[in-house]
């Protein structure tokens, strides 16, 4: 009725771990190829993977990425973004044609150890200038989120996420072109 067709998945079944060892997000992409594999016509995935652990999420990339529905990887909170670990994970993402799909946040209060702000994926965004990057929530506080990001052109805020504020989809729409904005 919406127009919908595809659902994308990310990071497994529940719960989700900040800083899941190499057999746990292993485990967590079997859960996820499982799901893909008996819903093919309706889904995409996410992989996920963990940077603390470089040659595992690497082995990891190569393992699942070849997946006919996994269109990119979800980083989450186990390191800030901008950490030098992340440029192979990245550049094998890239290889691939896949987007790196990853969790920013800004909050009020502090952020949890890890976790990554706008400004650390625009540091990370620039570094690789030919991979395609998704803010997921915009930043969590959107319009410092927005802004930190403008000049990164391989970066698209996802705006689902944060809080349905009026004039949030308006200003990133203004601020980053509507082909950076994406729903979902």
């Amino acid at each position: 009725r919406m127009g919908i067709t595809k659902i994308n998945i990310a990071m497994g079944l529940t719960p989700h771990l900040r800083s899941p060892k190499p057999t746990e997000f292993r485990r967590k992409n079997d859960e996820l190829m499982a799901a893909l594999d008996a819903h093919r016509e309706h889904t995409l995935g996410i992989l996920y993977v963990n940077p603390l652990f470089v040659k595992e999420s690497l082995a990891e990339i190569d393992r699942c990425l070849r997946h006919p529905q996994i269109i990119g990887i979800k980083l989450w909170i186990a390191c800030r973004c901008n950490d030098p670990r992340l440029d192979l994970i990245v550049d094998r993402v890239t290889a691939y044609h896949g987007t790196i799909h990853q969790h920013v946040w800004g909050k009020t209060v502090p952020n949890y150890e890890g976790e990554s702000y706008p400004e650390n994926l625009a540091e990370l965004a620039l570094r690789h200038p030919r991979s395609r990057f998704i803010a997921m929530h915009s930043g969590g506080t959107w319009e410092h989120g927005i802004r930190a990001l403008r000049a990164t052109e391989n970066v698209s805020a996802e705006v689902s996420g944060s809080e349905p504020v009026s004039g949030f989809v308006d200003m990133a729409v203004r601020e980053l072109g509507d082909h950076r904005v994406i729903w979902g």
